[in-house]
């Protein structure tokens, strides 16, 4: 099963504790391609920006499920990215707490941790 995860980008480390082990199943590891490009100038930022969301999208949709780590900070990626799973009809799994009222019914199954989710995924 192919994988994508969500996160906000200022939780990072988060979710490098999420994919560990599992790294192999993840369709789009976001985070090593912003490691890849933190040194990069402020001209070619637009064009990484613009690469790392048309890589993000494509994660998304080639993804099995799509596991959301509800951010506990500011985040519009996230979000937009469950948006294209909704609409997609790929099933959404959400980890951790946070203010989803609007989101519940979107959810396929809510989990405390990520280790819950992904016994659960199998």
């Amino acid at each position: 099963m192919k994988i994508y995860i969500a996160g906000s980008s200022l939780e990072r480390e988060r979710y490098r504790e999420a994919i560990r082990g599992i790294e192999d199943r993840i369709t789009f590891n976001w985070d090593a391609h912003l490691t890849l490009h933190e040194n990069a100038t402020d001209s070619e930022r637009r064009v990484l920006f613009e690469s790392a969301s048309q890589r993000c999208l494509a994660g998304v949709l080639s993804a099995d499920a799509f596991v959301l780590l509800i951010p506990k900070t500011k985040s519009h990626g996230a979000w937009f990215e469950a948006g294209v799973a909704y609409g997609a009809r790929i099933p959404i799994y959400a980890v951790g707490y946070g203010n989803v009222d609007i989101w519940g019914e979107a959810f396929t199954q809510s989990f405390r941790t990520m280790a819950d989710c992904i016994e659960y995924l199998g």
